[in-house]
């Protein structure tokens, strides 16, 4: 009994990190994107939830920057609020 309470507390303990390592990276650069770095790299790994999360980060931010990169070249008002919009963040382009 007392040797299935372990293997059941370590099995337990090895879920959990797989699981928590993902998310924590994913949280990190959720930040990193929130405070205007749109060029963090986001690694889609884990569980399939977790992967799917990355990879819908990854494909947000992508985005972000081409929305950010056509009214950059836009000569309406638009403009000045993507430079308003951009000013804070550190985003280049590539």
């Amino acid at each position: 009994m007392l040797l299935f309470l372990c293997l059941s507390a370590l099995l337990a303990l090895l879920l959990s990190r797989q699981i928590i390592g993902p998310i924590k990276v994913l949280s990190a650069a959720a930040g990193r994107i929130s405070q205007g770095d749109l060029n963090t790299e986001i690694e889609a790994t884990g569980p399939n939830e977790l992967y799917e999360l990355g990879h819908t980060l990854q494909s947000m931010t992508r985005r972000l920057k081409e929305i950010i990169a056509i009214l950059e070249r836009s000569e309406f008002p638009e403009r000045r609020a993507c430079r308003t919009l951009a000013a804070p963040c550190r985003y280049q382009r590539e």
